[in-house]
């Protein structure tokens, strides 16, 4: 998971109620943006500031250490699955998603292997296992995550599963785009969901992953949307800025010089509320290493 952003409101497709809501179920509009509200106030990169930055304040604030950043996850580890689970619109929305992108679809995924960059709970890579388990597909996932508790829990989450998915589950703590770091792969599918977004360098980034990528390999990553009309802020660690759709498409172009081709941007929604009445834009941007 990245450090932690601050929340523009005018994300959503429909603006969240403000009506307050004990409920603990992440789908009501009410809760999902109190979650936000509670990251935003408790996790701010000045120290957890009740009040909302001013623009020069956020300009001015320095990027978040990587154990900094992985602490603040950490405070949520236990309550993210009731927002983003595999049972949410987030997960279920994504692993079609995914699942329309994979050649073959998860039948296809036979003896591969996949690294989930930034799996928090492990969500989308669980469920991509458990998926092709159903189809007769053995492959293997790695789920790595900078925030330790984060992965404790995806790890007790594999550890649920028939023992068969178990042994094809690995999760790392760690930072897996450190030069000679953890989880080095090869692997067959480089994936993640709302973590490029976070990244100081969204491109360095998927530089660093193409290179942990097979021959013939596929990356897929799901990004927040920022519309056409929409200026990105000069602060670079005002991370819900997100990405137009050509600008997604010009980062994962830069690596056709390393063997990416077949780069494809599609818009993508998720919904929310009761009912999945609301929708949050997302981008997915996908491409694959050539052979040879």
């Amino acid at each position: 998971s990245p450090p932690l952003p601050t929340l523009p409101f005018n994300i959503f497709s429909t603006p969240p109620t403000t009506t307050t809501s004990t409920s603990t179920s992440f789908h009501h509009p009410p809760t999902y943006s109190t979650f936000y509200q509670k990251i935003q106030r408790e996790s701010r990169m000045s120290g957890g500031a009740e009040e909302k930055p001013s623009v020069q304040e956020e300009q001015d604030t320095p990027p978040q250490t990587t154990e900094a950043a992985a602490a603040s996850w950490d405070k949520y580890a236990d309550e993210w699955d009731g927002m983003a689970g595999a049972e949410s619109f987030w997960g279920q929305d994504t692993a079609k998603e995914i699942d329309s992108l994979l050649p073959g679809g998860p039948a296809g995924l036979g003896g591969k292997s996949i690294l989930e960059f930034g799996c928090g709970t492990g969500v989308i890579g669980l469920g991509l296992v458990q998926r092709a388990a159903k189809e007769g597909a053995v492959c293997k996932v790695t789920l790595a995550d900078i925030a330790p508790k984060m992965v404790e829990n995806a790890k007790k989450k594999a550890g649920e599963l028939p023992k068969e998915i178990q042994e094809r589950v690995n999760t790392v703590a760690g930072d897996v785009l450190e030069e000679g770091g953890l989880a080095p792969g090869p692997y067959d599918v480089v994936m993640s969901g709302s973590v490029l977004t976070f990244l100081p360098d969204a491109r360095d980034g998927l530089h660093k992953l193409r290179k942990r990528m097979n021959a013939g390999g596929q990356m897929i990553h799901f990004v927040w949307r920022r519309p056409e009309d929409k200026q990105r802020r000069e602060d670079k660690h005002h991370f819900w800025d997100g990405f137009t759709v050509e600008e997604l498409k010009a980062a994962m172009e830069e690596e056709e010089a390393g063997g990416l081709e077949k780069v494809e941007v599609r818009e993508f929604k998720f919904r929310m509320g009761e009912g999945g009445d609301q929708t949050m834009g997302m981008l997915i941007g996908t491409g694959f290493v050539k052979r040879g």
